[in-house]
C-alpha cells in the first residue's frame, strides 16, 4: 500500500495577495461638465453684451440730424436790401422810359404827326437808348411845331429836360435826345429817302396810331 503525504503548507509558504480594493473616484466628469457649461454661459453673456454694444452704435450712427440754420450777419441783410433797391430802381427806370415815350407819341399826336412809330432797342446788343420814335410831318413848319410841342409836354409833364437837339436850320430832319428815348421828326420825302426804320430791323415796332375821341 502506497503511503499518503500530508502537505502541510505554512504561512511563509503562502504568497501575498494583493488587496484588491476599489478606490472611490470622484467624478470627473460632472466637474468638468459643469465647468465647460459655466464657461458657455459667460461666453454667451459676452457675446449678448457685444450684440447690444452693436445695436446702441447702429442707433447712433442713424440718428437723424437737425437741420443746420444758417446765421444772416449784418452783412448779408445789408447785401439783400442793397439788391432789393436795385431791382426797384430798373423797375422804376422802365416805367419812367415807357412814360416819357407815351408823353412824346401824345404830344405829336396834338400837332397831327404822321406815321408815328416807335423802335424797341432794349433787347439788342450795343443799342444806343432804349426806345427811338420816328414821324413824319409835310413841312418844315409842322416839323419844328412838333418838336417844339414834345419839348413842352414832356417838360412840363415829366420835368423832363431834352439832352440834345439838332435839325431846326433847315427842318428836314429834327433830332430830340432824351438819353433813353430819341426822337426822329422827318419830311416825309426825307423819310423815304433815308428808311431809318429798316436800319433797326431785327427790332420790334410799334405803330401808334390816332383813337377816335
Amino acid at each position: 500500500m502506497a503511503i499518503k503525504k500530508k502537505i502541510v503548507t505554512t504561512d511563509k509558504d503562502k504568497a501575498p495577495v494583493k488587496s484588491t480594493r476599489v478606490k472611490k473616484s470622484e467624478p470627473a466628469t460632472k466637474k468638468t461638465g459643469t465647468k465647460k457649461i459655466v464657461e458657455k454661459k459667460t461666453a454667451v453673456k459676452k457675446t449678448a453684451v457685444k450684440k447690444t454694444a452693436v445695436k446702441k452704435t447702429a442707433v447712433k450712427k442713424t440718428a437723424v440730424k437737425k437741420p443746420v440754420v444758417k446765421k444772416t450777419t449784418i452783412k448779408d441783410s445789408v447785401d439783400k436790401k442793397v439788391a432789393a433797391k436795385k431791382t426797384i430802381l430798373k423797375k422804376d427806370k422802365k416805367t419812367a422810359s415807357l412814360q416819357l415815350l407815351d408823353a412824346i407819341v401824345n404830344a405829336a399826336m396834338d400837332k397831327k404827326a404822321e406815321n408815328i412809330v416807335s423802335i424797341d432797342l432794349s433787347k439788342l446788343n450795343n443799342f444806343i437808348c432804349k426806345y427811338f420814335i420816328v414821324c413824319s410831318a409835310n413841312s418844315d413848319v409842322q416839323v419844328k411845331s412838333i418838336a417844339y410841342h414834345i419839348e413842352d409836354q414832356v417838360l412840363k409833364n415829366l420835368r423832363e429836360k431834352i439832352w440834345h437837339k439838332e435839325g431846326f436850320e433847315n427842318a428836314q430832319w429834327v433830332l430830340l435826345d432824351y438819353a433813353d428815348v430819341v426822337v426822329h421828326i422827318f419830311q416825309t420825302p426825307y423819310r423815304d429817302f433815308y428808311k431809318l426804320e429798316e436800319l433797326w430791323a431785327d427790332a420790334v415796332t410799334t405803330a401808334h396810331k390816332y383813337t377816335k375821341s
